[in-house]
């Protein structure tokens, strides 16, 4: 019982987070112009680029390492994040001040308040999740949640209009992340300062170079075909694959929730058993396709049903780019129990290279397909990476002979 309910509360964790991006993109989309839509969906792709560093050198190695049960090992992780979190924001501060003093336009300051913004939202709720399950509190995973929905709730009803009425939900949602981050320091009873930046260095000294690359890389896929559509083409295009893409945003929030408890389960299997840590990451990768695949059907054979109900009827020229996105999240629920192996078996290196050269593919196939096709365009060229990343991924770690993976080689990463 309390097994099933530890691999529950993620899950509600990351349907309550996904409600509240879906409510938050139909405000944005209903009460705002194309350019507000346009400039959150560039500004979360810049925010994501730099959260999925954090991804690959804090949050992956806290969720494969054993449960935390040493006070002083939690706050060292608490001190971590901070540090982390506050070196991201003046690094990416003094580059969006620059950007908006030379270039004058109101655009690019909603942008650049969008960045500044979902980098606080995102890389808190991604560490406070996994923090909290990795301190053996995983019900308190809600709370966070629970503060969010509430409120984009509050978003909604006020219903905020024009320049400052975004700036005015962007201050909300970081507030509400302020007070996630308040609530672990008060749960750990403090930072170790020195110990976080400690093990700070530590995880970049493992992680940062190739996991630097490989997140980099992969925004070649991911969020690069977006800001080329931003650059040559008009807001209605990359307001169209914001929205359009916002309607699966559900498929993989919700794997992401299956992913954080699945993760601890494949890390704890490599000490034991490397040829069954093997076998149930591709059960869970059939498991997880099968289930994005649904999503994606539900979604695509009611787009315009869909779309006009939660966009209104000015998007639903645009259904036609549900199918590639829909491949898309199949494809990036194959992704999360192969990147586990990949950690797990100790072929980081060569699963970051994979990366790179899908996210480079994916870059310069984006600028000849988006000025010829827009919004369709920029997707496909997503597809192309997604493409190159899963099955270049699958090939290697099927190749790979788990077998001869020995516990005592392998470290336990994060320890303080």
């Amino acid at each position: 019982m309390i097994a099933s309910l530890s691999r529950l509360f993620p899950v509600v964790d990351q349907i309550l987070f996904a409600a509240s991006n879906f409510i938050l993109a139909i405000v944005l989309a209903r009460f705002h112009t194309v350019d507000v839509v346009a400039a959150y969906g560039i500004g979360l792709s810049v925010a994501l680029i730099l959260q999925a560093m954090q991804r690959h050198v804090i949050i992956i190695p806290l969720n494969l390492m054993k449960k935390i049960r040493n006070v002083k090992v939690a706050r060292a992780w608490l001190g971590t994040h901070f540090i982390a979190t506050g070196c991201m924001l003046s690094f990416v501060g003094v580059i969006c001040s620059l950007a908006t003093q030379l270039l004058m336009n109101g655009y690019v300051n909603l942008i650049a308040f969008s960045v500044l913004a979902l980098i606080v939202v995102y890389m808190q709720a991604e560490f406070g999740r996994a923090f909290l399950i990795a301190t053996n509190r995983t019900a308190l995973v809600l709370v966070p949640a629970f503060l969010q929905i509430c409120a984009v709730l509050y978003i909604a009803l006020t219903g905020f209009e024009g320049s400052y009425g975004y700036l005015k939900t962007l201050f909300i949602l970081v507030s509400v992340s302020a007070l996630s981050g308040f609530l672990l320091l008060l749960l750990s009873g403090g930072v170790e300062w020195i110990h976080g930046d400690r093990l700070l260095r530590r995880l970049m000294k493992k992680y940062a170079g190739w996991g630097s690359i490989g997140a980099v890389a992969s925004s070649g896929y991911n969020h690069v075909p977006l800001l080329v559509l931003g650059l040559y083409s008009a807001p209605a295009q990359a307001a169209a694959f914001v929205t359009m893409r916002n309607l699966l945003q559900p498929s993989q929030v919700l794997m992401r929730g299956l992913d954080i408890v699945d993760k601890r389960k494949v890390g704890g299997l490599r000490y034991r058993n490397p040829g069954a840590m093997q076998k149930r990451a591709f059960r869970q990768c059939l498991m997880y396709g099968t289930i994005a695949a649904l999503l994606a059907l539900a979604v695509m054979l009611a787009g315009d049903r869909i779309t006009e109900f939660v966009y209104g009827p000015d998007y639903v020229e645009f259904i036609h780019l549900l199918l590639p996105w829909g491949v898309v999240y199949v494809l990036m629920a194959f992704l999360f129990p192969l990147e586990s192996l990949a950690y797990a078996s100790e072929k980081t290196t060569t699963y970051y290279s994979i990366r790179v050269v899908a996210g480079v593919t994916a870059a310069s196939s984006s600028f000849p397909l988006v000025w010829n096709f827009g919004a369709a365009g920029a997707i496909s060229s997503c597809l192309i990476g997604w493409i190159i990343t899963v099955g270049a991924t699958l090939a290697m770690l099927k190749k790979s002979d788990s077998s001869v993976l020995n516990p005592a080689d392998i470290h336990e990463t994060g320890e303080a």
